[in-house]
């Protein structure tokens, strides 16, 4: 017997569905089509691709990313999407189980900062869409376009998820720049007090450059070395490094500082906050009461360093 009713239930929860989850991959798509860095990272901390594959892999991801949100939610050629749709969502919970357990990564990698969220937390997500998917391929309803409409749909959704990753590609190629970067780390906007809740006053309060670092990053090793020299001298801002509280940061943080002879305060940060503040190491911001002034994340500028370089050539470095 029936209960009357469900089957237009099942429809609406069926359309509802392929909606629900194409929207989710066509936002995320694009988000990572206007700021890529924070993706390419979650890819190279994978350690599957070459060095040199990292970046194409990327965008081959964010490409297809862009185009099955547009096909899950115009439906096209449904027979075939929603089952491919299945398979993809269990692949991405396994990868998301493993990278996460294993230590590689500390989240999905999804939501590339849209959306806060722990591993749990996704793998859930995850399977209420593999339960909308499994509705939609057990329970099939009229399709919106015609066959002829969704091969021309279909043409115009691949063309445009090629071009827009192209040309995201070209400009990170290019300047090394997003299209538009979507952390909220920006210049003129305030620190926030939800981000490092142990040193907030003290980073509202007069100059200081707050500097992202991570023990891996060759880079950050430099950085150190200069960073010390500016922080023992009064006419540079105090210095306050972030690291992520990842289990790996976690565990290298205490080390890492003595063995570097840090000499200036170092604090920890949630790992989904610091992938939402920054997508590469090293980063920095000077703040003035508070407010974010200039931003480094390509190098310091060459001001600052002549001026350590002064420094440093007349002896000048004393300590606060």
């Amino acid at each position: 017997m029936i209960v009357e009713g469900l089957p237009g239930i099942l429809d609406f929860i069926s359309i509802l569905g392929s909606l629900l989850v194409g929207g989710v991959f066509l936002i995320t798509g694009l988000a990572k089509v206007v700021d890529p860095h924070s993706f390419i990272r979650h890819i190279d901390q994978l350690r599957t691709f070459p060095e040199k594959a990292v970046v194409p892999a990327a965008f081959i991801f964010i490409a297809l990313e862009y185009l099955l949100g547009n096909a899950l939610i115009f439906r096209i050629f449904p027979q075939w999407l929603f089952p491919a749709m299945l398979i993809i969502l269990v692949a991405l919970s396994i990868l998301t189980y493993w990278s996460t357990s294993t230590g590689r990564t500390e989240d999905c990698g999804c939501y590339t900062g849209l959306l806060i969220i722990t591993p749990n937390q996704s793998l859930l997500l995850n399977s209420i869409y593999i339960a909308l998917m499994s509705l939609a391929i057990f329970h099939p309803v009229s399709n919106l376009l015609s066959g002829n409409q969704q091969f021309w749909f279909l043409l115009l959704t691949v063309t445009s998820s090629i071009l827009s990753t192209t040309i995201s590609y070209q400009k990170l190629q290019d300047t090394g720049e997003a299209l538009w970067e979507l952390t909220p780390l920006k210049v003129n906007r305030r620190w926030q007090s939800q981000w490092l809740n142990d040193a907030n006053d003290n980073l509202m309060q007069g100059n200081k450059i707050v500097v992202f670092l991570n023990p891996n990053c060759s880079h950050c090793q430099f950085w150190v070395k200069v960073l010390k020299v500016m922080h023992k001298h009064p006419a540079f801002p105090e210095v306050v490094g972030i690291m992520s509280a990842s289990e790996e940061t976690g565990q290298k943080f205490q080390a890492y500082i003595e063995e570097k002879s840090i000499n200036f305060p170092v604090h920890l940060i949630e790992p989904s906050i610091f992938s939402l503040l920054v997508s590469a190491t090293p980063t920095a911001v000077v703040l003035e009461e508070g407010v974010i002034k200039e931003k480094w994340n390509r190098g310091m500028p060459r001001e600052t360093i002549e001026k350590l370089r002064t420094f440093r050539d007349g002896k000048q470095v004393v300590s606060r």
